[in-house]
């Protein structure tokens, strides 16, 4: 399971370079926009999930959550 997580995980990041280094080239994202995600982005699940009551943690809640983020910013609903 470790192995199958790891190689899991090296596909997105991968992925994630890719639509980095896409974005840069096609002038949709400041390389200096990437770099400050890059930075961010691995902490964001784990603080985001700190932040759920423990019994109301839903991976995909937490992923779209996560994106929203992402998309929209800190701001009023």
């Amino acid at each position: 399971a470790q192995a199958a997580y790891a190689k899991r995980s090296s596909a997105l990041l991968d992925q994630s370079i890719g639509i980095a280094v896409q974005g840069m080239n096609d002038g949709s994202l400041r390389q200096f926009d990437a770099e400050s995600i890059s930075l961010v982005s691995a902490g964001t699940f784990l603080f985001l999930a700190r932040w759920m009551p423990s019994d109301d943690i839903d991976p995909v809640r937490l992923g779209a959550d996560v994106a929203d983020l992402y998309l929209h910013g800190l701001k009023a609903p």
